[in-house]
């Protein structure tokens, strides 16, 4: 469960959380190792899904937080959202020069446009995520 790391890394605060479930095989079979190795207070199964659903894995799991929280959270996404894009904008500018790609040592350009990638593939997650929360 490297998305719950993930996520709870991305959570504001230092806390554990609680993995809630509804009917997972692959949960019930590993709970003892997901527990241990994505660091939970508790892993339980719920009939009434609430918290951050867990969309990366493809399973009906959510990581049970306050509305406050999830709310910091949405903030800060969309904040890193923001910042992302614009950095990619300026990459793209950047790359779209003529005069730069031309002039520029070959490992600079080759660097921005590894970056930029780099920039639009986060972007793509970074979007996810959002799109999961408003869910």
């Amino acid at each position: 469960m490297s998305e719950v790391r993930y996520v709870t890394s991305e959570l504001p605060g230092n806390e554990r959380y609680s993995l809630l479930y509804m009917d997972d095989s692959l949960v019930i079979d590993n709970s003892d190792l997901i527990f241990k190795l994505a660091r939970l207070k508790s892993i339980g199964h719920t009939d009434q899904p609430r918290g951050l659903r867990l969309a990366a894995s493809g399973r009906d799991a959510w990581l049970d937080i306050s509305a406050e929280t999830l709310y910091e959270h949405q903030a800060n996404l969309e904040k890193r959202l923001s910042a992302t894009r614009k950095e990619a904008e300026i990459l793209e500018a950047r790359l779209s020069n003529e005069s730069y790609v031309a002039k520029a040592p070959a490992e600079l350009v080759d660097e921005s446009r590894k970056t930029l990638l780099e920039k639009q593939s986060a972007i793509v997650r970074l979007e996810h995520e959002l799109e999961v929360i408003s869910e």
